[in-house]
């Protein structure tokens, strides 16, 4: 090797170990920032992604809100002795429409107990599988823990209590068709 050359390379070996160690000393920090923009990227599209599920359980939580503040109709009609029974099933089942237009689109709500001060049902829904519509049933809904109702009935405001999910195998549900 002659001595130009090995002058030439000591000097590109000196110009070059700054920008090595520049590059050692930066890379932590670079690759942080490239992280950071993925992942931040990554969220982005996972909002997106979930964006109508969010949109639906805010306006689930709306409906439920509203529903809890209205009473049922044959509570208040219940009170003046005057009123039929037939006025009472008219209005129950003019709230039952309502209540079909309102929640149509909450498929996941399946079922809504109305229960008097004494933690008794008075008035129930249920979701009919196979058309989505709300009805009340002929049977009497399956009475809830009293130790549930009796902190529903404590509560300052109206509320909605969210029951134990329970799932029946044997009940045809839309989602599970395929």
């Amino acid at each position: 090797m002659t001595l130009r050359t090995r002058i030439l390379l000591s000097l590109f070996l000196f110009g070059l170990t700054p920008l090595l160690v520049a590059v050692l000393i930066n890379l932590p920090l670079v690759l942080g920032r490239v992280e950071l923009f993925y992942r931040h990227a990554y969220l982005q599209n996972l909002r997106a992604d979930f964006g109508d599920l969010d949109q639906h359980l805010a306006s689930r939580d709306e409906m439920l809100r509203l529903l809890t503040k209205l009473p049922e109709p044959g509570l208040i009609m219940g009170r003046d002795r005057a009123d039929s029974v037939e006025r009472i099933d008219l209005a129950r089942a003019r709230y039952t429409e309502w209540i079909n237009r309102v929640l149509a689109e909450q498929r996941d709500i399946t079922h809504v107990q109305f229960l008097d001060a004494g933690g008794v049902p008075r008035f129930w829904l249920e979701r009919d599988p196979n058309s989505g519509e709300w009805t009340p049933p002929a049977s009497r809904p399956a009475t809830v823990a009293s130790q549930a109702i009796q902190e529903v009935l404590r509560a300052e405001q109206p509320g909605v209590m969210l029951a134990p999910l329970r799932i029946d195998p044997q009940a045809a549900h839309p989602s599970r068709e395929l």
